[in-house]
This record gives structure tokens, sequence and C-alpha cells, in this order.
């Protein structure tokens, strides 16, 4: 006999929909009615599921193929020049954290900086006595430069002298301590250069200059001595400087030492020149020279320019 679903009461009447007891329908679910589910559900759960979908595909590790390398984190010293110990020469006396350019005898050379914050360039880039390295570095709406002479390669570091204002290639008023460095260097080079008879010798001059000066030296021109280079020097009359457009003119008086080759004898004497210098390649370079009196010397008189 067919009994009611809910309450278990027969049921006498095959044909009847609901029970004649408790008056729950005698098809579908038993016990409690299936309750539906609000319409926002299934959207609530679908966006949900498209969420989490979404956070694992964006955090997902990716793997990449063999052949494609990742590029390590870019330290301050990695995104400059990077050498071994033994190969660095260290700029010293410059401020930390600074930008600027380097110029080894007015030609650009790369430089680095160590893990403690020293500057350094390459050691290979020295090739001759008495360099010329310059400093430029962005100052404001300007720049300022700061220069420092190696006298042989062999030198552990360069200390660099006081910032000073200039352009943007490094032109600045040279003042009189340059001056006095950039004619000893002058100097002693073309005293090499005679020693040698070799014009190749020459340093911080023009080609102008150098051609006039190379005759001489090839000839023998000097004398049959060999000059004590660590006992000759040129200094500027600090007193009378003229600038003018990228030239800059002084008297010096150049002293030296000298051995005559034949006798043995030891010689020494001051001559007097006008220098003129000019602003050539990043450098300050000498164009031209006079030979002149020692009283023109002594009162401030230039010689035939």
């Amino acid at each position: 006999m067919k009994r009611c679903p809910h309450c278990n009461s027969p049921i006498t009447q095959p044909d009847r929909k609901t029970c004649p007891v408790c008056g729950n329908p005698l098809s579908g679910p038993t016990g409690a009615a299936r309750r539906r589910l609000p319409p926002w559900v299934p959207v609530v759960l679908l966006c949900a599921v498209a969420v989490v979908v979404v956070y694992f595909a964006l955090h997902k590790p990716v793997t990449l193929p063999a052949d494609i390398q990742v590029p390590a984190e870019t330290t301050p010293e990695s995104a400059g020049l990077v050498l071994d110990e033994a190969d660095r020469f260290y700029l010293d006396n410059l401020p930390t954290n600074i930008t600027f350019t380097l110029t080894v005898d007015g030609a650009e050379q790369p430089h680095g900086t160590s893990d403690t914050g020293r500057y350094y360039m390459a050691r290979s880039a020295l090739t001759h006595t008495d360099t010329l390295l310059r400093v430029v570095s962005p100052e404001g709406d300007g720049y300022r430069t700061a220069l420092a002479l190696v006298s042989k390669p062999s030198n552990e570091n360069a200390a660099f002298g006081t910032f000073v204002p200039c352009e943007a290639d490094g032109y600045a008023k040279p003042d009189e301590e340059y001056l006095d460095a950039m004619l000893t260097v002058y100097y002693r080079a073309y005293l090499r250069a005679a020693n040698a008879a070799d014009p190749a010798e020459l340093r911080y001059v023009t080609e102008l200059h150098s051609q006039s000066l190379s005759a001489g030296i090839k000839s023998g021109a000097t004398g049959a001595v060999t000059f004590t280079l660590d006992k000759s020097d040129m200094v500027c009359d600090t007193e009378h400087i003229e600038y003018g457009d990228d030239t800059v003119t002084v008297n010096a008086a150049a002293s030296y030492e000298a051995v005559n080759d034949t006798t043995g004898e030891v010689e020494t004497a001051t001559d007097y020149y006008t220098i003129q210098a000019v602003w050539q390649d990043g450098m300050w370079l000498v164009d031209r020279s006079w030979m002149i009196s020692e009283g023109d010397y002594q009162n401030g008189v230039f010689g035939n320019q």
C-alpha cells in the first residue's frame, strides 16, 4: 500500500496528490521543502571564483628558457668602470656622490666607484710623465672643474685641487697656480725632448709650436749637454698676466742645470720668455714663446706678439 512520504500514513486512493492526514504533496523531496537560493548568490560565487583564478594567474612563477639571461641588479659601481684593485688609479680629494666627466690630457676617460666610495680610473690610461687630469661636474645651473697633475705613471693616486666655476667643456681662466704648473710641465717636457733629441717628448704644446721647436731639438741646437730635469724649472711671473679670448699671456723665468757631455762640468743658467697659451681641445696649450731680457721680465714687459 502506498504511504505518505512525510507522515507515513496509508494512502487508500492511488490518484490523490496530497496526504489526507498531513496535507503535504505525495511526490517531491522528503523532509523539509527544498529552498530556492536568492538570484544574486550565483553571481557572487562566480565573481569570487574569477578573482581567485586571476590572482593565481598573476602570481604564478614564470620559468624562462635556459638561453635567456636575467640581468643582475645594477649597483653604483657596476654602472661605471669595474676594475680589479691592481688595475685602479684612485682619484682623491673629490666630493662623494657627484656626477662628473673625467679627461686625461684632454681625452675623456671612464671612471668607477669602489665599494668604499673612492673614485678611480684605469691605470693603463697613464702613459706619460706629467699627465693632467681634469674633472667637470654640474653645479646648479652651471659647471665646476678641478685639476690634478700626475708626475709619474707609477703614482698610486692623484689629489685634485679646488673646484672653480667653468663652462661645460671645462674652460676656465687659468689662475696663477695653474699657470705655474702648466709652465713646469711644458718646460720639463721640452728639456726631456732635448735630451732625447726626440720632439715626440713635447707636452702641452699646439701643433704649431711643436713644429717650431722640433727643428732645434733634432739638430741639437740646445748644445752638447744633458739637462738635469729635477733641478730645472720654469716659473710664472704672476704679477703680470694678460687674458684674451681663449688666450693667456705671461712672462716666465726658465732656470736649468745641465751636465756638459764633453767636459762633465755642471752648467746653470736662467733664460726669460714671454709665453702665450691657448684653450684648445679641452686644455691650455703653449702656442708661442719669445725670448726676452731679464729687464723686461722684471718690468713685466711682454715680448713681440
